[in-house]
């Protein structure tokens, strides 16, 4: 039962009749050997041998090319922009040149983000400074998008953007969840201030005598 499938399946395959006299030169274009005709296997196998082009390749490829009072057949053997030796090249050269590489693309779009994000963490870092060293708050009791106030950061920091064009385009492009606003944002650049400071005056006093005054006076709850 199965040698008469098998059977029955090659038979259903169609044989092509081929054109000696067209029969083409570059290996890529060729119609499979195994579709043509019996009866014309061998006159094409003979015409690739008249062209002084192999079936197996042997001549560009164990043996060398050595026919060169034709260097017509080397056209005929590269074939058209689209031929597979043309194809093979690009390859080529495509895979010499190391900028195109995917991890060389990769590394080279991360620097750009880590690039990016440093610009928006030092204007983020600049306004709160700011708005420590001059006491004001950060934040006001409506921070959306449709507010007319929406705090001292960000009208800092949009100030800023406005005078930047290269910070202005950053932030701009940024993703919404890397806008570096988040109240939490802000809390962590101040925390880090915070200790940056303290480690300054300690790093002042050394090990010298100082002294800390607290206030006694009340509120006005008479709780503290």
């Amino acid at each position: 039962m199965e040698a008469n499938i098998s059977n029955k399946s090659k038979a259903a395959i169609p044989l092509i009749e081929v054109n000696v006299s067209d029969t083409e030169v570059d290996p890529g274009l060729r119609k499979p050997i195994n579709g043509i005709s019996p009866n014309e296997k061998d006159k094409i196998r003979r015409t690739y041998y008249e062209c002084g082009v192999r079936g197996n390749n042997e001549t560009f490829v164990n043996k060398g090319y050595r026919n060169w009072k034709m260097p017509e057949r080397l056209g005929d053997h590269i074939g058209k922009h689209n031929s597979i030796h043309s194809q093979c090249q690009k390859a080529c050269e495509d895979l010499m040149n190391r900028k195109q590489h995917v991890d060389i693309a990769i590394v080279n779009q991360l620097d750009q983000l880590k690039h990016n994000y440093r610009i928006q963490l030092v204007a983020a870092i600049d306004c709160v400074k700011l708005l420590l060293v001059q006491g004001l708050a950060f934040r006001g009791h409506d921070v959306s998008e449709t507010s007319r106030n929406r705090g001292n950061f960000l009208v800092v920091l949009k100030f800023l953007t406005s005078h930047s064009p290269d910070i202005k385009d950053v932030f701009k492009n940024a993703p919404e969840n890397n806008k570096l606003t988040a109240p939490s944002i802000q809390k962590d650049i101040t925390n880090a201030c915070a200790v940056v400071t303290s480690n300054a005056i300690s790093l002042e006093l050394g090990d010298g005598v100082f002294s800390i005054l607290v206030d006694k006076a009340r509120d006005i709850s008479n709780k503290e």
